[in-house]
């Protein structure tokens, strides 16, 4: 996860200087993560209908739930020693007071029960307005709510893009 945020905050300062900002997205960051993912050698499925297949969680009304990215190693690589990576992706906007992220920590998690086998892990990246705190350390600009106490902060990437703005990326995992 630490090579995909350094790539995406990277990506961002690029686009930025490009004249992107107003394009940003949650959408436009899945470009960049697919491409990370498989230069790491890990197989990518967007939208992960986690549900399918697993006896007894069909869900009966409305589109199947979700979630942003599902990582694998490719089957010739794969041991059952091998995780798989579990990914959801919020973006934060510019003047964005509050995030409410419960539903994805809540797919998260039910995942991760569902697939113990694959000793899946679990990760929500969230990218976007950020700031530098007395540290100088990148932290997020809005308050966070729906986490959990099984969630853990692991890092955080920033840039400034401008005098005024500064985007980045911050990773949890969730247990």
């Amino acid at each position: 996860m630490r090579v995909l945020s350094d790539g995406l905050t990277g990506y961002l300062a690029y686009e930025s200087r490009c004249g992107m900002n107003e394009a940003y997205s949650e959408y436009f960051l899945y470009s960049p993560i697919v491409r990370i993912a498989n230069h790491r050698v890990w197989r990518v499925e967007a939208e992960w209908p986690y549900l399918r297949g697993k006896a007894g969680r069909k869900q009966t009304v409305g589109d199947h739930k979700r979630i942003d990215f599902l990582f694998r190693l490719p089957s010739d690589l794969d041991s059952t020693d091998s995780p798989w990576l579990a990914l959801e992706v919020k973006w934060i906007r510019r003047g964005t007071k509050r995030l409410n992220v419960k539903n994805d920590i809540d797919k998260l998690t039910e995942a991760i029960d569902l697939y113990q086998d694959k000793k899946l892990r679990a990760f929500l990246l969230i990218a976007g307005s950020h700031q530098i705190d007395e540290t100088g350390k990148a932290r997020l600009t809005v308050n966070l709510t729906g986490i959990s106490n099984n969630t853990t902060r692991l890092f955080s990437t920033c840039y400034q893009a401008s005098m005024s703005t500064l985007y980045g990326v911050t990773v949890y995992e969730i247990k």
